[in-house]
């Protein structure tokens, strides 16, 4: 699948996510912002970059720096307030706050079960980062 294709899938399905939350959505027109949604509920905006990712071995690698033909750039936390990821094999949308950042550079995983050795440090659990549950602390 093309990766626009799945861009554009990975952003339709945040927006769907977030509006049977109950929030408000704007999307941009084109490919030029490094903000994919916006939403709002209660007067409180959130911005969103958007992410579609194929789990590999139940996880979702997150990538923190974008590369092109002619282009290379890192996130930053000015940006946008989280990184939403769209799981392409299930559907379901997870938050990642952007402030992630600070710490990490590269990439940041989230495991959809449990790791195999039952390793529990540097492990983040998909579940932790459920839209809805992140969203809840932010607007209840």
């Amino acid at each position: 699948m093309h990766s626009k294709r799945k861009g554009n899938i990975g952003q339709f399905g945040v927006g769907l996510a977030l509006s049977k939350l109950g929030y408000s959505v704007f999307t941009e027109e084109g490919d030029i912002s490094r903000i994919d949604v916006i939403a709002e509920k209660a007067g409180k905006l959130l911005r969103f970059q958007c992410k579609a990712i194929t789990p590999v071995n139940d996880c979702l690698r997150l990538p923190l720096k974008k590369t092109g033909p002619n282009y290379r750039f890192r996130y930053d936390t000015t940006m946008f307030d989280y990184f939403a990821i769209y799981d392409l094999k299930d559907g379901r949308v997870y938050a990642v706050p952007v402030t992630i950042l600070k710490t990490l550079k590269n990439n940041f995983s989230l495991r959809k079960v449990a790791a195999k050795n039952n390793q529990k440090t540097h492990i983040h659990m998909a579940a932790d980062y459920a839209l809805e549950t992140i969203l809840r602390k932010v607007c209840p």
